[in-house]
């Protein structure tokens, strides 16, 4: 039936016919399950104005003569099975057009001649979302959506693993069909979460599958079991493929409550060709473990500045600031989805935050609780982003009413500038992370204006959601921080004795500032974070995009922030590294000095070896193509000036000022590259002084080294 002709047979007033006349039949059927306030409140939105008694009972009736009519539609349709299956699949459609009505707001009366509002949020923007799943859809924009949603994936799993158990008819199956059948499968569940169960339902199922249809049985024996995984093998499958199965088999035979004598995974024929097949997949197919990759320097910097600096939506700078907080925080995605918002607070110290439902913690686990921080000192180029994108989260959640949500990363508004009130799933920060790499910005010297993007589409795919995690313990490890510090900075399983200590956060904030220290101070120096593996896979990513070799070359000096590993670009390499400074870029100014400390004291093609007059006196060096500037003593290494390297300063026997050298030569200063106390008239230069004089010149040093 058409709307029109159901005007014809209810008496409807024109205010309700203008307002529904877009809706069908079945649209308007759907609401007859709500209740009149919520039917009034419905009512008021579409006219846009409080509608009286008469106008609310003419709705009233027309919502009762549209059910009768979309009845006999939805029960005689060949592709519907059911009238509960249709109502389901309008009242979809409805849950797109208004949240879930709260029946306090339904029940308040509208002031007169107040305008009706919509509830429902902008969508997402395009390229910063992944999708708009059907199964968020019925869900309300409530601060316990993290909870919510995964109880009902939780309840929804266990109900899969309920119907494997009934039809297998494991020991277990005998509870669901009793009085206590609620309380028996949610004993299934074993405490799992929705992610483990959802991954063991879908891998059993498919063996489950496969056993019924070769065998004719529900439950397989340990000869059929060998079978399946041999039958898996000669596609061939993954590596990993017969280990999840046997996984998802032992989960099975728990949650099924077997006897350990009846348990086939404990037979010896499965665990022999287990250990067969491990062997015979990894020759076929020996590209090793895929692991996600470490973030590179100029990337981290890049994201940064552009928290910092006020040219990009409030959304992407605040993404940005996530993205770093993940970093430096040594999170997982995961983690960030049972991190409150209202849990998470900028302290004078730092950053800290509560995980609640992680991977690890969460009611049930060992570690119920576990916490995350971020350092004030854990910066590279601003030190302000911490306090910078706090801030703008906090604006944003306070504008959309979000501040008590039970989860930190919302979706964004369609204009950037807001937050919607969904949670974002996995895919969407995935979607957003590859978004944000397109906007970020780079320092060129070719570039006119200076800034350039930073990376090309489609090289983004190399980093995933992990790679913050693995950054962060690859830093770690590579600036010396304390194995113990290492373990606290991810919340990994502390030994017997660790459980005791109660510094954690002091050590992992020090830890933090130790990093960022060492990164800043060992700037265009050797490439000690082995960024350069990075790099490679960056140009074999461009090579198979069928990027030519000069503009791959432009992407990977934009990428690079330190000298590669190579003798001619290592300062130890002395020969070498001095012809490298015969290219012709001798003339340039140094990267942070002004000109006229560039050029002051510059000897070129001195003899000062011959006359062993650079004994005892202070040189510092400038070598490679990045103008890096090495403080040097006469004497104490083998390395004489104009010999080993062309172009130097000559300091005289006063030692020079930290901001005039990059670094210091590791034979004439054994102490490192802050500490320089050589002799008695040698003060020391602390850290602080070097994070200082780096904050001052970063931009200029960054500009030269790409």
């Amino acid at each position: 039936m058409e709307l029109c002709e159901l005007y014809s047979l209810v008496a409807v007033c024109d205010a309700v016919g203008t307002a529904f006349k877009t809706w069908t039949v079945s649209q308007i059927a759907t609401l007859s399950d709500l209740s009149a306030a919520e039917l009034k409140s419905i009512l008021d939105r579409r006219v846009g104005r409080v509608c009286n008694e008469e106008e609310t009972a003419s709705f009233s009736a027309l919502v009762a003569a549209a059910e009768l009519s979309a009845r006999f539609s939805w029960t005689s349709h060949t592709g519907i099975q059911s009238l509960a299956w249709a109502g389901l699949a309008m009242k979809q459609a409805r849950y797109h057009r208004f949240s879930p009505l709260p029946e306090v707001q339904c029940a308040a009366p509208l002031p007169d001649g107040a305008p009706a509002k919509r509830l429902r949020s902008s969508r997402v923007a395009t390229g910063w979302r992944a999708g708009e799943g059907a199964k968020d859809a019925g869900f309300g924009y409530c601060d316990e959506q993290r909870q919510a949603t995964e109880a009902r994936d939780r309840a929804r799993w266990i109900g899969g693993l309920s119907k494997l158990i009934r039809q297998a008819s494991l020991p277990a199956a005998i509870g669901l069909a009793g009085a206590g059948a609620e309380r028996a499968m949610q004993r299934l569940g074993k405490g799992r979460r929705a992610s483990t169960l959802r991954k063991h339902v879908r891998t059993w199922s498919r063996v489950h599958e496969w056993v019924l249809g070769a065998f004719g049985v529900a439950w397989p024996s340990a000869a059929h079991f060998v079978a399946y995984l041999e039958a898996r093998a000669a596609e061939p499958c993954g590596r990993s493929v017969p280990g999840s199965c046997l996984k998802s088999l032992m989960f099975i035979e728990s949650a099924g409550e077997l006897h350990a004598s009846d348990k086939i995974s404990a037979h010896p024929a499965v665990r022999n060709c287990l250990e067969e097949l491990s062997v015979e997949l990894a020759d076929k197919n020996l590209r090793g473990k895929k692991q996600a990759c470490q973030l590179l320097v100029s990337q981290v910097c890049a994201m940064e500045r552009l928290v910092v600096l006020d040219a990009a939506p409030l959304f992407v700078r605040a993404f940005a600031w996530f993205k770093l907080v993940k970093l430096w925080g040594c999170l997982r995605y995961s983690d960030t989805e049972g991190m409150p918002a209202r849990t998470v607070q900028l302290q004078r110290r730092g950053l800290s935050a509560r995980l609640e439902r992680t991977k690890t913690s969460g009611a049930g686990k060992k570690r119920e609780v576990l916490y995350a921080y971020v350092s004030k000192d854990a910066w590279l180029v601003c030190d302000e982003w911490l306090a910078c994108g706090w801030k703008i989260w906090c604006d944003m959640s306070k504008a959309a009413d979000l501040d008590g949500r039970d989860f930190f990363l919302a979706r964004p508004r369609k204009d950037l500038d807001g937050l919607s009130g969904k949670m974002a799933r996995y895919c969407h920060s995935a979607a957003m992370s590859q978004a944000l790499f397109q906007r970020l910005k780079g320092v060129s010297r070719e570039a006119a204006a200076g800034e350039v993007p930073l990376m090309f589409a489609g090289i983004g795919t190399l980093w995933t959601e992990h790679s913050e995690r693995a950054t962060m313990r690859s830093w770690a490890d590579a600036c010396e921080v304390p194995p113990a510090a290492c373990k606290q900075m991810g919340r990994w399983q502390p030994s017997t004795d660790e459980a005791y200590v109660r510094s954690e956060r002091g050590n992992v904030e020090r830890a933090q500032a130790r990093v960022a220290r060492t990164i800043r101070a060992r700037w265009a120096g050797p490439d000690f974070l082995d960024e350069e593996s990075v790099l490679s896979k960056v140009a074999d990513r461009l090579q198979s995009l069928d990027v030519d070799e000069t503009a791959t070359s432009v992407q990977l000096d934009l990428l690079r922030s330190f000298v590669g590993a190579g003798a001619a670009e290592m300062e130890t390499a002395s020969i070498t590294a001095s012809k490298r400074s015969d290219d012709g870029t001798d003339d340039d100014a140094l990267p942070s000095a002004s000109p006229s400390q560039a050029m002051t004291g510059l000897v070129e093609d001195e003899d000062v070896g011959e006359t062993g007059g650079h004994l005892g006196c202070y040189f510092i060096s400038i070598v490679g193509s990045s103008r890096r500037r090495t403080l040097h003593k006469g004497g104490e290494c083998h390395r004489v000036p104009g010999v080993h390297y062309r172009n130097f300063m000559e300091c005289g026997n006063e030692r020079p000022e930290r901001g005039q050298f990059d670094q210091v030569c590791r034979d004439c200063f054994p102490s490192g590259s802050v500490a320089l106390a050589s002799s008695s008239d040698e003060g020391d230069v602390s850290s602080a002084s070097a994070s200082s004089s780096f904050s001052k010149v970063s931009s200029t040093a960054r500009s030269e080294s790409v």
